[in-house]
């Protein structure tokens, strides 16, 4: 929360700026203009963006305690296990070892994808920081958190994060003329994250 935080006043301070322009390519500027009269919403999209990341973290404690509730209420289906495993059994009679082979399955698929998510999100969000890091994206650590988080969605996951960073230091790029960390962090996140 502190490092969004900081981001957002980094960006509400460069934006308040009285010399603040938007720097674009002369033919994109022919047709779109001084893009500085979007000083305003560009500063309400940050701050919306700043409320709603501030409604996740905020909401951390709802989820710890339905975390909670659901490892209270597994505690007790796995001690009462063996007497829902019979009404189970009288309810869909198979036979004896098919049951087994059934729930050891289902055990270990369930292990897997859990253990799975959590084990993958985590090196994603390490990676990602690692580079955000050494490239000089301001809140690597904030980064490569959302990371973590994003990483369970499929396909797509990890590159929400690292894909519209790398976007950003194109643009940074071509304010500056260096374009190497924008290209680095786009192989980076193909090959490695």
């Amino acid at each position: 929360v502190q490092e969004a935080r900081d981001g957002y006043a980094h960006l509400q301070q460069i934006v308040q700026a009285p010399d603040f322009r938007l720097e674009l390519p002369p033919e994109i500027r022919a047709q779109v203009g001084d893009l500085s009269r979007f000083k305003e919403p560009l500063l309400n999209v940050a701050n919306s963006s700043f409320n709603w990341f501030q409604n996740i973290v905020t909401g951390i404690p709802s989820a710890i305690i339905n975390v909670f509730i659901t490892i209270f209420s597994i505690y007790f289906f796995l001690r009462e296990a063996k007497n829902i495993g019979c009404f189970i059994q009288d309810f869909f009679p198979l036979p004896e070892g098919r049951y087994r082979q059934i729930f050891k399955r289902f055990d270990d698929l369930c292990h897997g994808v859990i253990v799975g998510q959590v084990v993958v999100g985590l090196i994603q969000g390490i990676l990602a920081w690692l580079a955000f890091y050494f490239l000089g994206v301001p809140n690597a650590f904030l980064w490569g958190f959302l990371t973590v988080i994003v990483s369970v969605i499929p396909m797509f996951g990890a590159a929400l994060v690292w894909g519209p960073i790398a976007i950003y230091l194109l643009g940074a790029g071509y304010m500056t003329g260096e374009y190497l960390p924008a290209i680095i962090l786009l192989i980076y996140g193909i090959c490695v994250i």
